[in-house]
């Protein structure tokens, strides 16, 4: 074999042996690459009780009702970092409706183990008691789907292949329920026909909203806008008021359906044993009020708000 011939053999056989050199090298990086796995799933199940006058509201005399409606809806936090992991949803139970589970895919499980406490709160995460419109309560009404706040805590009992279970939770109250009715001179006076009335405290602790992955509270009155024509009926609101423990005095300022200003007050007694504990529905139905004198000739209702 000539010597051009071992030269072009010996060429022919290097590049081979470096086509598979590459070859082996891309192979083992293909296998060194690490595989991303998929996050594990975590679902929440909680056997739920209502409390006096929690969930759904509905009125039947003088008295509230509440119980548990399928669909609603109960945010998942954890108690000490107030973190937020998600969102279970209602199955109330059909022989008796004060019962429910409450079941979700959590969108995080960080820092949760077993011992764990969470905290739950109904029936959504944004806590504001603006915006009500004096609806009487029902399943189905703004006042128990966006007012009626009432909260839980349970431990984490068991964590087992991606079911967390817990102890059955109890929720409480977060408000007090309230009915207002507006008389001229107080009872037995002319009922006033309202258009919106706005209730304070003297106390200025009445929360209008509260963050709770915060902890952090806005503080002042809150306005009822009558949906539709104005009325006499009596008008509903949920009032958390912070301010536990003794009398308290509210102070409104009403709106007739012809833009007349009416003001006045009303005491509500400190309740021995139960020390303003927003878990009770308070009926007052003959709020006094009078029309206000406008000093100002240029004065109008809009100016007084």
């Amino acid at each position: 074999m000539t010597m051009k011939k071992y030269i072009i053999l010996f060429a022919a056989l290097a590049g081979a042996m470096l086509w598979t050199g590459c070859q082996k090298m891309e192979e083992d990086i293909v296998k060194d690459e690490p595989v991303e796995e998929a996050p594990q799933l975590f679902t929440l199940t909680v056997q739920a009780v209502k409390d006096v006058d929690t969930k759904a509201l509905e009125l039947d005399g003088s008295t509230l009702n509440a119980y548990w409606v399928d669909g609603e809806q109960v945010a998942v936090y954890i108690s000490n970092t107030r973190a937020f992991l998600g969102m279970l949803t209602v199955d109330a139970d059909d022989t008796n409706r004060t019962e429910a589970t409450l079941s979700g895919t959590l969108s995080s499980v960080e820092g949760v183990t077993e011992g764990t406490q969470l905290y739950l709160l109904f029936p959504r995460t944004e806590w504001d008691y603006t915006g009500q419109d004096g609806s009487a309560p029902s399943a189905d009404g703004t006042l128990a789907r966006q007012y009626d706040y009432a909260s839980s805590t349970v431990y984490v009992s068991s964590m087992d292949n991606g079911v967390i279970s817990t102890e059955k939770a109890f929720f409480s109250n977060e408000q007090k329920i309230y009915r207002f009715g507006f008389k001229i001179g107080g009872s037995g006076g002319t009922a006033v026909s309202v258009k919106e009335f706005t209730v304070d405290s003297a106390s200025s602790s009445i929360v209008r909203k509260r963050d709770y992955s915060s902890n952090k509270h806005t503080f002042g009155s809150l306005t009822v806008k009558v949906s539709g024509d104005a009325t006499t009926d009596l008008l509903y609101m949920a009032i958390n008021n912070v301010d536990l423990g003794s009398d308290q005095t509210y102070s409104f300022h009403v709106i007739d359906g012809g833009n007349a200003l009416y003001i006045g007050s009303q005491s509500i007694p400190f309740q021995t044993n139960s020390d303003l504990q927003n878990a009770s529905f308070i009926s007052a139905k003959n709020v006094s009020v009078s029309q206000a004198t406008l000093t100002s000739a240029s004065a109008t209702t809009s100016e007084v708000w």
